[in-house]
């Protein structure tokens, strides 16, 4: 199984046999449960997996602050777009959202994003354009099992990445 054609990486770590990935799932399904219930459907062909670069940059949030206000930044764009966000985590050096959503849509989203997050970056810490030219990624999610699969890798990152954290408690994600 490969996570992605272009860096073809499949960790044993994100395996969903796994209980981690098991209660996660269920956690996740369970605090949506109101999403459901409101008859929205979420169609497999409409979800997307969008992460920026992580060789590119040296930083994107130097520190809790430029974190924060990267978590409230997901709320104030979102709010401009017919998109819905499934699964986020925000590392220091990248970016990855799983979105539900028309392509049109979510590809706004995370470049408005971006955008937002480098005005921050010149506005705290005086670096004007640093995001100008970082490599925005994406996949089309094709089908359950890789929507689950791609949920679990995203909200992983932070372990594997070698961070002090679980992932049910790293708190600049979806799963804090």
């Amino acid at each position: 199984i490969s996570f992605t054609s272009k860096y073809n990486v499949f960790h044993p770590y994100y395996s969903l046999s796994s209980p981690w990935c098991q209660a996660l799932l269920h956690h996740i399904s369970h605090r949506n449960q109101k999403l459901y219930q409101k008859g929205i459907n979420i169609s497999v062909e409409n979800c997307w997996h969008f992460s920026t670069d992580g060789n590119f940059i040296d930083r994107i949030f130097d520190d809790d602050q430029d974190f924060k206000d990267g978590m409230n930044r997901i709320f104030i764009v979102s709010k401009g777009y017919k998109s819905i966000v499934l699964a986020f985590c925000l590392m220091d050096t990248h970016i990855h959202f799983i979105l539900y959503g028309k392509f049109d849509e979510c590809n706004g989203f995370v470049h408005k994003y971006v955008s937002h997050t480098s005005r921050n970056i010149n506005i705290r810490h005086g670096i004007v354009q640093k995001l100008l030219h970082l490599p925005i990624h994406y996949q089309k999610i094709d089908n359950d099992f890789y929507l689950k699969v791609a949920i679990c890798y995203v909200l992983k990152n932070p372990p594997v990445a070698g961070l002090s954290f679980h992932s049910y408690d790293y708190p600049w994600s979806s799963s804090a």
